[in-house]
């Protein structure tokens, strides 16, 4: 499944599947859990037709297939959290080597669902940040600081024009 996944993935990348199908995926950015289930209905079909085609190819028990397939659901919401962290060692695709595939858009870098073993033999792997997703994570993260803070003096604000009519009243 997981050669079917990155080339299937890799050909979402080209730039006619990227635009009429795969960057509703791609829409997210920094990625979030709900990315995870956030695809065309193309997109889907290519890709889950792995999972049933892989496995008639090559006969598994259902249990193993059903075990398989809730793992592999849970490692992509933990690939889909907005966060930088990094377990994969570089054999695995982690968090933050997906956020980096979602940082470069179209552009096919780290292709790989559970592992980088493609990316790596076919000189997709990126492991580094690109610098203009570090600034935008930054002034993202800024800007929604500064907004809490807003917010807070806002509601504070409230609160003391409420004491000060209940004080009057």
């Amino acid at each position: 499944t997981e050669t079917w996944f990155y080339w299937v993935h890799r050909a979402m990348h080209t730039p006619w599947l990227y635009k009429h199908v795969h960057a509703m995926h791609h829409s997210f950015n920094p990625s979030f859990t709900g990315a995870a289930a956030s695809f065309h209905a193309l997109d889907v079909a290519a890709l889950a037709l792995g999972a049933f085609v892989v496995p008639s190819l090559v006969p598994t028990h259902h249990a193993t297939l059903s075990a398989f397939l809730f793992l592999n659901l849970i490692y992509t919401l933990l690939q889909h959290a907005a966060t930088r962290t990094s377990w994969g060692c570089g054999v695995l695709m982690d968090a933050n080597l997906h956020n980096i595939h979602h940082d470069y858009g179209m552009r096919p870098r780290n292709l790989g669902s559970l592992t980088c073993v493609w990316d790596r033999l076919l000189g997709t792997l990126e492991p580094k940040v690109p610098k203009w997703a570090e600034t935008a994570r930054r002034e993202w993260r800024e800007k929604a600081a500064r907004e809490r803070r807003e917010e807070a003096a806002q509601s504070e604000g409230r609160a003391q024009t409420a004491r000060f009519a209940a004080n009057t009243a």
